[in-house]
């Protein structure tokens, strides 16, 4: 189980990213959100979408591969 944040500023499709609280990729803390404790990028996503329905959500390709079909 992880702590899971998103960034506050989005890529450019407008797409907010995931991180574990360990990942070498995490921002800064004043440009990032905490989702929660969670026991997966899954239920992190899910725990940020209900918090935030009006943003879009994506995996970090380090921290979140699960997020990714290979």
């Amino acid at each position: 189980m992880y702590y899971y944040y998103f960034e506050k500023f989005t890529n450019q499709h407008f797409r907010h990213v995931i991180h574990t609280n360990e990942c070498p990729f995490l921002a800064c803390c004043q440009d990032r959100v905490l989702i929660g404790f969670e026991l997966s990028y899954y239920s992190a996503m899910v725990t940020a979408q209900k918090k935030y329905p009006l943003n879009n959500f994506y995996g970090c390709p380090y921290c979140c591969r699960a997020s990714y079909v290979k």
